[in-house]
């Protein structure tokens, strides 16, 4: 699993720049450059605070999270997964999630 920097800010799964979900999809199947790529996982905005997948998190500190990645032109993508250590989400003021790039995308 990689560590995620996140600098989508409006994202609700970003705490603190790091992700809370357990797994987030990285998009681009035809990706030449970073901008062809995307966070699918992308949500703006806030969720509820029932929600159980942040039950594990919210009160151990954040753990890794895995990235299914469907971007076959990434050095780092493997098996449908990403292999890279650490990863990088951006997308400042992203309303959807093909307004997210990541940034730790290399193409072959």
């Amino acid at each position: 699993m990689a560590k995620i920097t996140c600098e989508v800010v409006n994202c609700a799964y970003n705490k603190s720049r790091k992700c809370l979900k357990s797994m987030i999809d990285v998009e681009g199947p035809f990706a030449r450059y970073r901008d062809d790529t995307s966070c699918e996982s992308f949500i703006e905005g806030e969720l509820p605070s029932f929600n159980y997948e942040f039950a594990e998190s919210e009160g151990s500190g954040l753990r890794d999270t895995e990235v299914a990645c469907n971007v076959a032109s990434c050095v780092f993508m493997e098996r449908g997964k990403c292999i890279a250590e650490k990863i990088k989400i951006i997308g400042r003021n992203a309303k959807e999630s093909h307004e997210t790039d990541c940034e730790t995308f290399h193409c072959r």
